[in-house]
């Protein structure tokens, strides 16, 4: 069984949200994989 409350965004670990908030402004502020070119993205 799943303990939903383990899933409480409440309980996420302040470092971890501000952790998380770096890796989505990093993803975000690189061009998307899908429009570049294959060779590129493998690069």
């Amino acid at each position: 069984m799943i303990d939903h409350a383990l899933f409480d965004p409440a309980t996420i670990d302040p470092e971890t949200k501000r952790l998380n908030a770096e890796i989505v402004a990093a993803h975000a502020a690189q061009a998307d994989p899908w429009s570049l070119p294959i060779a590129e993205v493998r690069a």
